[in-house]
């Protein structure tokens, strides 16, 4: 018991064992900021055979994870080395907000640089038969440029099954590529 004490600690966890009058295995941060710091887990086993398995699979699955964090860590850092986003001039992007609304503006990019792009918003214009009340879809109107273009950084991501990717981040909402859909993207708005 006392190797899978000192494993714990190794992990900054305390873990305690007791098998008088009950058998208790509970789990704790050891540098935790909590005035009142909460048990990770703090469960009473039938045995002291059965408390010894579930405290080595604990402590398996939080090695597992520090693990995989570290790997997609490393990853993260050698994908930023090398950069290779695809974004490219040319490229008509909307973003999509509103809490009872969906407000869409769309911003076609203008210049790429190595870690960000700049983008510059553009018109938009109804797609014909899609007007309903209060709503209806749009679609942007190419290089029909509005006010001055506003630099944006590349953000990369890494996904926990290994796959980069890359977007740009936004005031409000999320910023999506737009592919030229021939039903525009739903747009709504209050009197």
């Amino acid at each position: 018991m006392k190797n899978l004490i000192e494993k714990y600690e190794s992990l900054g966890f305390v873990l305690t064992l007791k098998n008088e009058p009950m058998i208790i295995g509970c789990c704790m941060k050891k540098a935790s900021k909590a005035r009142f710091p909460k048990a990770l887990f703090n469960y009473r086993f039938k045995s002291v055979e059965r408390m010894i398995e579930f405290c080595n699979e604990w402590i398996e699955k939080v090695e597992k994870n520090i693990k995989a964090e570290n790997e997609r860590k490393a990853l993260k850092k050698e994908a930023q080395k090398n950069m290779n986003h695809n974004f490219e001039v040319g490229s008509i992007f909307y973003n999509s907000w509103g809490y009872e609304q969906t407000n869409i503006s769309f911003y076609q990019v203008v210049e790429v640089k190595s870690k960000s792009i700049m983008i510059q918003k553009i018109a938009k214009s109804f797609v014909e038969g899609s007007e309903g009340f209060m709503c209806a879809n749009v679609k942007p109107v190419e290089n029909a440029f509005i006010g001055e273009p506003i630099l944006k950084k590349v953000i990369l991501s890494v996904g926990y099954n290994g796959n980069i990717g890359y977007h740009i981040k936004a005031e409000h909402g999320c910023f999506v590529e737009y592919k030229n859909q021939e039903s525009g993207v739903y747009s709504s708005w209050y009197a």
